[in-house]
């Protein structure tokens, strides 16, 4: 199955809305789980660069770091080949 993942998704996912990180979550699990192919718009893509550039305090931040980094997308964080 093919999912696009919306802006809102991604940022819950990150930790922006509180109330619906863990629902996020659970999207990006399932459609691991079922071995999904997901798509995130270029216009998405845009949006959340958009929003995580905007500073947050700290803990935020830190949130959201920790966050890409458990799912292996940290941008900050060159994988070993």
């Amino acid at each position: 199955m093919k999912v696009l993942i919306d802006t809102n998704i991604v940022l819950d996912y990150l930790g922006a809305n509180h109330g619906f990180t863990e629902t996020a979550e659970n999207v990006f699990n399932l459609s691991e789980k079922r071995k999904d192919i997901t798509f995130v718009s270029a216009s998405a893509i845009t949006d959340i660069i958009f929003v995580l550039s905007v500073p947050f305090p700290p803990p935020m931040g830190q949130i959201f770091r920790n966050r890409l980094r458990d799912r292996g997308t940290d941008p900050c964080h060159k994988q070993s080949a």
